[in-house]
């Protein structure tokens, strides 16, 4: 067991990864020996995570993380409500790829990983996930190009005539990725890149999604909870083209009118299984770490109570959802 990311790391009530010798099913999750122990500190609905898992699932993400809320103890202390959820690994049960495929992250903490490069059109840092340690040269080597070819046809004049962008990556899943990351209005999310060989018939694909604590209406910002009027997120990194492309939006459109109330419904459910089964376990974590009247970090103004966060949450993503519709459907 070791301490885990970087800006979360800082905060009092710390995150945790553990790696186990052997597999092991815990609490009758998939099989794995990599899992994570989230500590959802600036997350005062302590939901939001979830929230975020459960679209994935709606929306037939290829892989979804499994996750059990937890009690965490630690040499007798009582730390609190964590999450315990599957690495983001590839594996039999999780990520899966072929014998020479790859994922790759955009990463600003892209040398702290021993592969890494950094693309030539946009000077992105890319840092591998998979393989790490048993990298090979040609992997390494077509990853790059196949990047950077990527990134030379999205960046042409021409790009939306020829759309030769189209022929690098998956389209169904980087509108499945832009189209979650909008529906939850997610300020800061991991970009996860992957391609399941190296043979032409596979493109590059986006996912999984994850890093869900400043979404909803919260984050990167300071004062008023939820900013008003609700905002269609700004296209960024390769979505800057991609998102000026009326048939990439069309493909977005179609998502939204597929699954719109399917997530809705998934979503109130999950708010209601949660707020029954959090209801005693959320007592106690705010007991050991008292910030419900307390700004934390990037974090909007405080509410003061649990239940005043979840609901906010909750009344966030149903007016945000209904935002969407003029602008998404246009497209169609």
């Amino acid at each position: 067991i070791e301490g885990r990311g970087n800006s979360t790391w800082g905060y009092p009530k710390k995150p945790y990864k553990m790696k186990f010798d052997q597999k092991v099913a815990l609490l009758d999750m998939p099989e794995g020996k990599n899992f994570v122990l989230l500590a959802n500190y600036c997350d005062k609905s302590l939901m939001r995570t979830s929230i975020g898992l459960t679209v994935g699932r709606t929306i037939q993400q290829p892989w979804v993380p499994e996750d059990r809320f937890v009690e965490l103890v630690v040499n007798g202390e009582h730390l609190g409500t964590y999450q315990l959820a599957e690495s983001i690994k590839v594996g039999k049960n999780r990520v899966q790829l072929n014998d020479t495929g790859f994922m790759i992250e955009y990463d600003t903490y892209y040398y702290q990983q021993p592969w890494n490069f950094h693309t030539e059109t946009y000077s992105y840092p890319m840092a591998f996930k998979h393989p790490e340690e048993n990298m090979t040269e040609e992997v390494y080597d077509y990853a790059c190009k196949y990047v950077n070819e990527f990134e030379e046809v999205l960046a042409a004049p021409d790009y939306l005539k020829t759309r030769r962008y189209a022929d690098y990556i998956d389209i169904e899943s980087f509108a499945k990725w832009y189209y979650q990351k909008n529906l939850l209005q997610m300020e800061e999310c991991n970009r996860y890149y992957l391609k399941a060989d190296t043979t032409q018939e596979s493109r590059l694909c986006m996912g999984p999604l994850w890093d869900f604590e400043w979404c909803l209406g919260v984050g990167l910002y300071y004062g008023e909870v939820r900013p008003n009027p609700y905002h269609f997120l700004e296209n960024k990194l390769y979505f800057g083209r991609i998102g000026e492309d009326p048939l990439f939006m069309e493909e977005v459109a179609k998502l939204h009118v597929r699954y719109r109330d399917q997530v809705r419904d998934d979503v109130l459910a999950m708010y209601d299984h949660l707020k029954e089964e959090l209801a005693q376990s959320q007592v106690l974590n705010f007991e050991r770490w008292n910030i419900l009247d307390k700004q934390v970090s990037i974090g909007a103004l405080p509410l003061g109570t649990w239940e005043a966060e979840v609901e906010c949450d909750r009344q966030f993503f149903l007016a945000h959802l209904d935002f969407l519709d003029p602008q998404f459907l246009p497209y169609l």
